[in-house]
């Protein structure tokens, strides 16, 4: 009896001292790229997951300032980021023979994951409005995104956006992140359908219906409020057309 209630206290202390030293890393700051010298990095490969875009950060002016903005940074682990889908930009740093440095993704102005956690930055902002920036420029100079339609349903009506109504979705639709698969089909309430028409004839489509997103026959739960805006961005074109017409 005594040997088993010694086990019982040994196992006890064992899980004690394990919660404590995990507690302990967890809690721990991270900074990404710490030990990385901003001229070993020649190339940045960047994948935007709310458009598609792929594009690549080689100018040396750049390419420091994203290393050391990071650098700068402090991040703190916040949440497992298993079963989130979707995201913001994916980085990749490249040297000059092409290998991986570091990868991770860059969600806002304050969140990377880097599986199996999301990080949230304990001071100062991450770069992203740089990288956003970087990303209007390419698709301004590529044209990558020729031309954008909204449909209503309903009242069932399609929508041709002007260009500077095709900047303001996209940067719209740049603020979805975080998505997170759901296993159900959503039927009720007006749906805002967005179509991206490219240069090389290709489209996409996305579906907005109240705060669910489909893509790729997949519905996924994305932020509320980024999805009203959507919607109230659809429906003020809508009413322009109208008083137009």
């Amino acid at each position: 009896m005594k040997n088993k209630k010694k086990v019982v206290i040994v196992v006890l202390l064992a899980l004690s001292v394990i919660t404590i030293i995990f507690g302990v890393w967890f809690l721990m700051p991270r900074t990404f790229l710490k030990h990385v010298d901003s001229k070993d990095v020649k190339k940045i490969e960047i994948f935007s997951g709310s458009t598609g875009d792929k594009f690549v950060v080689e100018d040396e002016e750049e390419i420091e300032y994203i290393v050391k903005n990071i650098q700068s940074t402090t991040m703190k682990r916040e949440k497992l980021s298993v079963g989130y889908v979707g995201f913001s930009f994916s980085l990749k740093f490249k040297n000059e023979n092409d290998d991986t440095i570091s990868s991770f993704i860059l969600n806002g102005e304050s969140t990377i994951r880097k599986d199996p956690f999301f990080y949230e930055a304990k001071n100062g902002e991450l770069c992203f409005g740089y990288i956003s920036e970087l990303h209007d420029k390419v698709r301004k100079e590529e044209n990558i995104t020729e031309k954008v339609e909204i449909t209503l349903q309903p009242p069932n009506k399609t929508i041709l956006l002007k260009e500077e109504q095709k900047t303001e979705i996209l940067s719209l639709l740049d603020k979805i992140q975080d998505l997170k698969e759901v296993q159900e089909n959503f039927s009720n309430g007006q749906s805002v359908f967005v179509k991206l028409i490219e240069t090389d004839g290709k489209e996409y489509e996305i579906c907005i219906l109240g705060s669910y997103i489909l893509m790729d026959d997949i519905w996924y739960e994305a932020d509320a409020a980024v999805c009203e805006e959507i919607n109230k961005f659809a429906n003020d074109l809508l009413k322009q057309q109208e008083i137009e017409e």
